[in-house]
């Protein structure tokens, strides 16, 4: 069994899932979360895998930047 690619709708509806804990613990920029539409169309034939290892890494450079500035200031 072949289980296909998300199409752009789709792939926005899983940024959004992966992203739903930061739009309510309000940790996502209002900014950011109105470019999932082009984050999705950027990301054209990423599986769901893909796209939620691009949310973890994203997420987890944040954090590593927010950590140097805790430890510089």
């Amino acid at each position: 069994m072949e289980i296909s690619r998300p199409d752009e709708a789709g792939r926005e509806q899983i940024l959004r899932i992966h992203t739903t804990d930061m739009v309510k613990g309000k940790l996502l920029d209002v900014g950011a979360e109105h470019r999932l539409p082009e984050l999705a169309t950027l990301t054209k034939n990423f599986s769901g895998a893909e796209l939620s290892g691009l949310v973890r890494t994203a997420t987890a450079s944040a954090m590593d930047r927010w950590v140097w500035v805790l430890v510089l200031y």
